[in-house]
C-alpha cells in the first residue's frame, strides 16, 4: 500500500505532537487518525489510551493498526494505556499507525474552555525485545 497516498488522502485526521507531564511525547488524536512512522528498528511498540472522562459510564472501543493489520483492539472504560508490540519485516523503512475509537469528547461540554475534539493518546517507540 502507497503510505504516502494514504496519508494524503486522510491528512485532515492527522495527529499532534504534544508532551505529557513527564515530558514525553506522545500523539493526541480526534476520532480517528494515522500517522506514517520512520523505522529506526524493527520492532515497534504502540501504546494507547482514552481519556474521557466519563469512561467508567461509558467505555469506549480503542483500536490500533500497524500497516492495516490489527494490534489492539479493546473496550476501555479506564485511562490505563494498552502496550503492544510488533516485529516490522525485514526491507521496509516506514509503518503506517492508525488510531481509531468509537467516540471523542470535548474539555468544553465539561466546563472547560478548550473546544478541541479529542480521542484517543498515542506513543510509539522503537524495542529491543
Amino acid at each position: 500500500r502507497d503510505l504516502h497516498k494514504e496519508y494524503r488522502r486522510q491528512r485532515q485526521m492527522c495527529i499532534r505532537d504534544r508532551l505529557d507531564s513527564s515530558g514525553e511525547e506522545f500523539q493526541w488524536a480526534r476520532g480517528r487518525a494515522l500517522a506514517v512512522v520512520p523505522l529506526s528498528d524493527r520492532w515497534i511498540e504502540v501504546s494507547a489510551w482514552a481519556h474521557h472522562p466519563d469512561l467508567s459510564e461509558r467505555p469506549i472501543r480503542l483500536q490500533v493498526w500497524v500497516d492495516g493489520v490489527s494490534l489492539i483492539d479493546s473496550v476501555r472504560r479506564d485511562e490505563t494505556p494498552v502496550i503492544e508490540a510488533v516485529r516490522i519485516p525485514e526491507g521496509r523503512v516506514r509503518v503506517l499507525v492508525e488510531v481509531e475509537v468509537d467516540r471523542t469528547w470535548s474539555p468544553s461540554d465539561y466546563g472547560q474552555t478548550d473546544t478541541r475534539e479529542l480521542g484517543p493518546g498515542l506513543r510509539w517507540r522503537f524495542v529491543d525485545p
